[in-house]
């Protein structure tokens, strides 16, 4: 069922968003995000987390090794309701691991995820401020 609604989705996101079949290559798993407003944090559904100054608390979104995320921006207002994925850990140049770019809603973007080893990313809405989530890559 998982696989039959990821697969449909990647085709609605070629038909719709205009990704190519070489960005679709990977399996893309659904992760909603929505609720933000200009005056308060949204959602990610699920995989949401705070932070404590510290650390990271929540329930992380689980994908497999070799996936990508399709994140589905379903807030109807583009102009006050856009979301983004930027991963917190770096790379070597001091880049996201991860970033999706703003997804202005009801939008979807592939954000690329498919590159990762396993572990647990925390990301952050760069749009909505304390807007926070957790993704944990597993072994296939």
């Amino acid at each position: 069922m998982r696989k039959g609604l990821s697969v449909a989705l990647g085709v609605a996101l070629v038909l719709v968003s205009g990704v190519t079949p070489a960005h679709a290559q990977a399996e893309s798993v659904p992760l909603f995000v929505g609720g933000g407003t200009n005056v308060s944090n949204g959602y990610f559904f699920p995989g949401t987390a705070t932070y404590d100054g510290k650390d990271f608390i929540g329930v992380p979104y689980q994908i497999q090794q070799g996936q990508n995320v399709a994140l589905i921006n379903t807030d109807a207002a583009a102009l006050t309701n856009a979301h983004s994925m930027v991963s917190i850990k770096k790379n070597k140049k001091g880049r996201p691991v991860f970033h999706s770019g703003y997804v202005r809603g009801p939008a979807t973007a592939v954000v690329r995820t498919s590159h990762l080893k396993p572990g647990i990313y925390p990301y952050y809405c760069s749009v909505h401020y304390g807007m926070y989530g957790l993704l944990e890559v597993t072994k296939i």
